[in-house]
């Protein structure tokens, strides 16, 4: 194997790593919304592939910007309803624990 082959090799492995990186971030991007609320930032599922409205800022929302984006809203409304579970567990565990030590 010449010298000049090693480079050229190195180039072609480099750029196959980011067309495949470039590759997984488009699909991961087209499967999720990103709902930017007050408290928080959501991940959330797409009814179906695309890019539109991939990120949503809606922390200056009012109920218009609500009732004109009725998708956005329900997602919002299940992945504050995701994490209010996961918070009421949390409190349920504590109140278990703290209640086991009296």
């Amino acid at each position: 194997m010449s010298a000049e082959s090693k480079p050229k090799r190195l180039r072609w492995i480099l750029l196959a790593v980011a067309l495949l990186a470039g590759g997984v971030s488009l699909v991961y991007a087209g499967s999720y919304r990103f709902i930017h609320a007050e408290e928080a930032l959501y991940r959330v599922p797409k009814d179906a592939f695309g890019f539109d409205k991939t990120y949503v800022d809606t922390r200056g929302w009012g109920p218009r910007e609500f009732a004109e984006n009725p998708k956005i809203a329900r997602s919002l409304v299940k992945a504050r309803g995701a994490q209010a579970l996961n918070e009421l567990g949390d409190a349920v565990k504590e109140l278990g624990d703290a209640l086991e030590k009296k």
